[in-house]
């Protein structure tokens, strides 16, 4: 029987979210959003807005950086509207 692996992605068909569990810096990729605009928030259990930001995709596969240190551990939200694509991944932020 083969070790089960931890999670390390989260995904959907046009954006991951690693590591995860994360410590101190998010990475969001997202694919073939080029020249649009992208906009994200991070909510914590209770629906609160604790980081909020916008940017236009570079290249196809584009990625950003999120520092998240300052953030309590715990279950949160990403949503992520990409124009035309949205999406929500479960990020689990630990010590």
């Amino acid at each position: 029987m083969a070790d089960v692996q931890p999670l390390t992605v989260e995904e959907v068909g046009f954006a991951e979210v690693s590591p995860n569990p994360v410590t101190n810096i998010m990475r969001l990729i997202v694919f073939d959003l080029k020249g649009r605009e992208v906009k994200l928030n991070l909510l914590d259990a209770s629906g609160r807005i604790v980081l909020q930001c916008s940017f236009v995709a570079e290249t196809n596969q584009h990625q950003e950086a999120f520092e998240v240190s300052h953030l309590a551990s715990g279950m949160y939200f990403l949503k992520i509207n990409g124009s035309d694509k949205q999406a929500t991944l479960k990020v689990l932020k630990i010590e």
